[in-house]
């Protein structure tokens, strides 16, 4: 009887930590990121990152060129998705625009997707945290001509 009231004891404290609340789940990966950079009402540039590639498309003159194709790593996808994989959907909102903008300089529009889910972004003259990061990392990935122009200079007015 003795053992059975130690038992009993000894497990009271272990039986609260089974019921307390469970932790949120982390932010899903990014599966696929689909970037437009537009000037000027054209569309200049179409970016396609999976999770195994990325692809550099000119759609500017009405046909579809592509321009640039890279196979990614497993290591090389980590690290360049790594600030949107730790942000939730929905944490990014759909429209970021600069108060102070004149409306004839690089705006991006990006489609992400994580897993079933979607969000759409539309970015112009604004940082957004998740996507700077993500261009400084793409930026040191591909050749100079097709790097994307949202960079320090970008936000300079």
């Amino acid at each position: 009887m003795k053992i059975l009231l130690v038992l009993v004891t000894c497990a009271l404290p272990f039986t609260g930590i089974a019921q307390r609340a469970p932790t949120p789940p982390k932010p899903k990966a990014v599966t696929l990121l689909h970037i437009e950079e537009t000037a000027y009402l054209a569309t200049e540039r179409k970016y396609i990152i999976t999770s195994d590639s990325l692809v550099v498309r000119d759609e500017s003159v009405g046909a579809t060129d592509t321009l640039y194709t890279k196979r990614l790593t497993t290591s090389e996808r980590r690290w360049l998705f790594a600030s949107f994989d730790k942000t939730y959907l929905s944490a990014i909102q759909e429209n970021y625009e600069s108060p102070s903008t004149t409306g004839h300089d690089w705006h991006y529009r990006l489609a992400i997707y994580k897993g079933d889910a979607l969000r759409v972004v539309s970015i112009y003259k604004a940082k957004v945290d998740c996507f700077y990061t993500f261009a400084q990392r793409f930026n040191l990935l591909v050749p100079e001509p097709y790097k994307l122009h949202y960079t320090a200079a970008y936000f300079k007015i």
